[in-house]
């Protein structure tokens, strides 16, 4: 016992020390529980029967042995379909040929024993009884991968799910909750962006990628406790013993689409729709090293959209161009002022309003030159008379390139390992910043995104009563605004007495929305590493551990639940 508290204390000082970002229960939010008694044909508890749980996807098998009051407990089970098997010398072989196992729930499997032999084997269906959940007031819905793959989204992204459960709003707030409210769980380490809140998440989540998709609306238990939103937990596909695959390439077009009304009103062509989303993935045994014990899963989804958005800049009428100033009067009429040669200036009215006849200043004159005609007169803060506006259709091109691999490992009977890394990378160009030089518009401001996110975890068993689960997370997520330098507008604009001795040219932004421009990019990042140890003791009143510790009662099972989590 002394050595056990030794290593509880080493390992709780390594995780209080180490500098992470956020608490993740990692046996709930990644996995589920079965637990079950085992009685005779009188009812009375079996004890030392052994019952055996094996996954059908991987063929891997665990197995617990009863306690004196005929109780088991299978903690950490990953999501899938298992077969049950029950057995004991002097009764029949009990089977359960097929139990799903969803993420973050627990499943009550009983069985009742029937005198025999051991060679003779009952089938036990699985009632009804067996998905009630007792131990667990959350209420939530579960979706696994064959349902996600049939749900309408839009961005192909899982993280919309969240809008069609019950008590959900279509901007994402949960059962009143504000949308900032919910979190995201992917693999049991947080992927929530913090920043914004709603949908959003620091990691790029396509449906092909993602196994199993449960959101609690009420009633969230301990391991989530961050919001009073929703609270999503989403498992990553794996692969099985067998190969398995798809491709994919989802295809929008604009060759069936009318042009808008504005741009038959401005005599504008209608702007290009081609959307592409595609990708493959693949799954299964590994060849070489353990066969059949080692697994892999693949995935790349890319997409190809050629956008373009409408754009509305303010430029100078035909008269202002060439120095002409026009006003209403109170009577309203409009005076017209030639700024070389008006003499409607002074308190009198009858000044020179340029006393020196130079006119419109050339450098103006030149940029103004640059400018485009204005065709668009219901532009907002154009006057009509100086000002007029200028719409256009300008192209916003995205392009974007997700990659996943994930490996499983069966190191025994009993314990499993898994590690997963996923990278995305998305360049968009905004229209924030626009080139309309000579009428011909480009956009020249990207948004480059980058996030990456390495996941490690070990799940088994210490002993018959006592199970362990460790998780890793480290999630990054880099964003940019990169727009034209003035230097590269200077030299493209040439405009005669900008250039300076010391400075070199001065750039006159003449695109920017709002009539300014960012002149430096403006990279934001955000770096989360989490990290969770946590151990379950079956059938005991006492836990290794006397602090950090709860006893959580389930159908007449105690469980000792320890916990040491840094953040």
């Amino acid at each position: 016992m002394k050595k056990i508290d030794v290593f509880f204390s080493i390992v709780g000082l390594f995780l209080m020390l180490s500098n992470f970002s956020q608490l993740v229960e990692a046996q709930t939010l990644t996995t589920g529980t079965v637990i079950g008694t085992v009685t005779d044909p009188s009812g009375a508890a079996v004890l030392d029967a052994t019952v055996e749980l094996r996954n059908k996807a991987t063929n891997s098998q665990t197995t617990q042995n009863t306690n004196s009051a005929g109780q088991y407990t299978f903690a950490s089970v990953a999501p899938g379909e298992y077969q049950a098997t029950v057995k004991k010398v002097g009764f029949r072989t009990a089977e359960v040929l097929l139990l799903t196992v969803n993420v973050a729930k627990s499943y009550t499997l009983d069985f009742k024993m029937e005198l025999g032999q051991l060679a003779e084997v009952v089938q036990v269906e699985a009632g009804a009884r067996v998905e009630l959940q007792t131990t667990d007031a959350t209420v939530g819905n579960v979706l696994p991968s064959s349902e996600i793959q049939n749900f309408p989204a839009l961005t192909r992204q899982v993280n919309e799910l969240l809008t069609l459960q019950p008590g959900a709003t279509p901007t994402g707030e949960i059962t009143g909750a504000r949308s900032d409210q919910s979190s995201f769980m992917l693999d049991g380490i947080d992927v929530t962006n913090n920043s914004v809140g709603g949908l959003g998440t620091f990691a790029f989540l396509p449906i092909d990628s993602i196994d199993e998709f449960r959101v609690s609306v009420a009633n969230p238990n301990a391991e989530y406790g961050r919001g009073a939103g929703g609270q999503v937990s989403l498992v990553s596909r794996s692969g099985t013993d067998q190969y398995h695959g798809s491709t994919y390439w989802y295809h929008q077009n604009d060759n069936l689409n009318a042009n808008s009304w504005d741009n038959n009103r401005l005599k504008l062509a209608k702007p290009e729709l081609k959307d592409n989303r595609f990708g493959a993935r693949a799954g299964g045994p590994l060849p070489f090293l353990w066969h059949k014990k080692t697994f892999f899963f693949a995935n790349y989804e890319g997409r190809r959209f050629p956008g373009t958005t409408s754009q509305s800049r303010i430029v100078p009428t035909d008269t202002l161009r060439q120095g002409i100033l026009q006003f209403t009067d109170a009577s309203g009429v409009v005076q017209s002022y030639n700024l070389a040669s008006s003499l409607a200036c002074g308190a009198s009215g009858t000044d020179a309003c340029d006393p020196r006849g130079l006119g419109l200043s050339p450098g103006v004159s030149a940029l103004w030159k640059l400018m485009p005609t204005g065709n668009d007169t219901s532009v907002g803060g154009a006057d009509g008379l100086n000002t007029t506006g200028f719409t256009t259709n300008a192209g916003t091109p995205l392009t974007n390139d997700f990659y996943d691999l994930r490996l499983d490992q069966n190191l025994s009977s009993k314990w499993h390992a898994d590690v997963s890394y996923r990278y995305f990378r998305q360049a968009q160009i905004s229209a924030t910043q626009l080139n309309i030089i000579g009428g011909k518009p480009s956009t020249v401001r990207s948004l480059p995104v980058r996030q990456n996110m390495l996941v490690g975890g070990l799940n088994g068993q210490l002993t018959s009563r006592l199970s362990v689960a460790f998780r890793f997370g480290w999630v990054r997520e880099r964003d940019a605004t990169s727009p034209e330098r003035p230097n590269a507008v200077a030299a493209q604009e040439n405009i005669t007495g900008t250039n300076t001795a010391s400075a070199g040219q001065i750039a006159l932004d003449i695109g920017a929305a709002g009539g300014t421009g960012t002149s430096m990019p403006e990279p934001l990042g955000w770096l989360t590493i989490s990290q969770s140890l946590r151990f379950v003791m079956a059938a005991s009143t006492h836990c290794p551990l006397a602090a950090n510790s709860s006893r959580i009662p389930s159908s007449g099972l105690q469980r000792c639940t320890c916990r040491m989590s840094g953040a």
